[in-house]
C-alpha cells in the first residue's frame, strides 16, 4: 500500500511540474509574439504601400505600351500635332518697304520676329542689300500671311515642311502624368518613414522625379510653341531689275533672256556713265599736267640748235642698239 502511494504522489508532482512548464511556455511565446507584432505590421505597410507604386508604375508602362497601339487605332480622334517649317526667297527693288510690310503683316497676325539682319548699303550701287528674317506665325494664319508676302514682292522660291509630333507629344505627356502620380506616393511614404535611410532614399528619389519633370515639361512647351506658331525663314534680295515669273517654254525663255542681256547693257552703260562723271575732275587734272608737260618739251627743243639736237639722237641709238646687243 505505501509503494502505491508513493506512486501517486510521484505521478501528481510530474503532472503539475508538467503543466507549469507548459504555462510559462505559451507566456513566453505570447511575449515575443506581442514584441515582434509591431515590426511586422509596419513592414507590410511599407510592402503594400511599395506594391501599390509598382502596380501603378506597370499600368502605367503598360499604357506606354499600348499608347502606340491605341494612338494607331484612333489617330483621327485625335488633335494631330504638326510644326510647319517654310523657306522662302524673295526679290524686290525696295527692301525698306518690304520690311516695313513685312513688320505690319507680323503684328496684324499676332506673331513676331525671332531673328533678323540687314547686310548691304543703298549708297552703294554695286553692293547688294540682303536680309534674313525669322518669323514666328500662328499656324492657323500661315496660309493667308504667305499670300499676303507674294503681294510685297516676288518669291523666285519657296518650299514648305511638315512634321508630325503626335506620338511624341502624347508620350511626353503620359510620362509626365506617371511622374506626378509617383511623387504623390513618394511623399506620403516620407511621411511614414521613422529611419534615417528611408527618408534619405526618399528624398533622393524625390529630386529625381522633379529633375525628370521639370524636363519633361521645358519638352512639352517646347512642342506647344512650335505646333502654335509656324516657322518662316525669309531671306530677301534687293535688285535693280526683278526677275520675272514665267513658264519654262521656249519663246519665254528666249523672253527672259533678252530681258536680262539688255538690262545688263543698261547697268554696264550706267557704270561706266557714272565712273566718268564721278572721276572727272581726276582726269581734267591728269589731262591738264600732260598738257603741260609736252608743251614744256616742245619748247625746250625749239631752244636747242639743230646741231645739239641731233648728236643727243645718235647717242640715244646708239644707247639702244647696246641695250639690244647685249640682250
Amino acid at each position: 500500500m505505501k509503494s502505491i502511494k508513493k506512486n501517486i504522489i510521484i505521478g501528481t508532482v510530474c503532472i503539475l511540474m508538467a503543466v507549469l512548464t507548459a504555462c510559462g511556455a505559451s507566456t513566453v511565446s505570447n511575449k515575443n509574439t506581442a514584441a515582434q507584432a509591431p515590426m511586422e505590421y509596419a513592414v507590410e505597410e511599407f510592402a503594400a504601400e511599395d506594391a501599390v507604386i509598382e502596380e501603378e508604375t506597370a499600368d502605367t508602362e503598360d499604357s506606354f505600351s499600348t499608347s502606340g497601339e491605341s494612338g494607331i487605332q484612333n489617330v483621327q480622334q485625335q488633335d494631330r500635332k504638326i510644326i510647319w517649317t517654310v523657306n522662302m526667297h524673295m526679290e524686290t527693288k525696295d527692301i525698306t518697304n518690304l520690311l516695313n510690310g513685312l513688320n505690319k503683316q507680323i503684328e496684324e497676325y499676332n506673331g513676331y520676329i525671332e531673328y533678323s539682319s540687314i547686310s548691304g548699303n543703298n549708297q552703294n550701287h554695286n553692293v547688294t542689300r540682303r536680309a534674313n528674317v525669322t518669323a514666328r506665325i500662328p499656324s492657323d494664319k500661315l496660309d493667308v500671311f504667305l499670300e499676303q508676302m507674294g503681294q510685297l514682292g516676288i518669291v523666285t522660291e519657296s518650299d514648305r515642311h511638315r512634321e508630325d509630333i503626335t506620338f511624341k507629344y502624347n508620350d511626353t505627356s503620359n510620362r509626365i502624368k506617371s511622374l506626378r502620380i509617383e511623387q504623390e506616393r513618394l511623399f506620403e511614404l516620407l511621411e511614414k518613414a521613422t529611419d534615417l535611410e528611408s527618408i534619405i532614399l526618399l528624398e533622393q528619389r524625390l529630386t529625381e522625379v522633379r529633375l525628370q519633370i521639370e524636363n519633361y515639361t521645358s519638352t512639352l512647351n517646347l512642342y506647344d510653341n512650335q505646333v502654335n506658331y509656324s516657322t518662316v525663314y525669309l531671306y530677301i534680295r534687293e535688285v535693280g531689275h526683278v526677275s520675272k515669273q514665267q513658264d519654262d517654254s521656249i519663246a519665254a525663255r528666249i523672253s527672259t533672256g533678252l530681258s536680262e542681256t539688255f538690262y545688263d547693257i543698261k547697268v554696264t552703260a550706267e557704270d561706266i556713265f557714272v565712273f566718268t562723271i564721278v572721276n572727272l575732275p581726276v582726269i581734267v587734272i591728269y589731262a591738264v599736267l600732260i598738257g603741260i608737260a609736252a608743251i614744256a618739251v616742245k619748247k625746250v627743243r625749239k631752244r636747242l640748235p639743230k646741231s645739239e639736237i641731233l648728236p643727243i639722237k645718235q647717242k640715244t641709238d646708239e644707247n639702244e642698239q647696246n641695250k639690244e646687243n647685249n640682250k
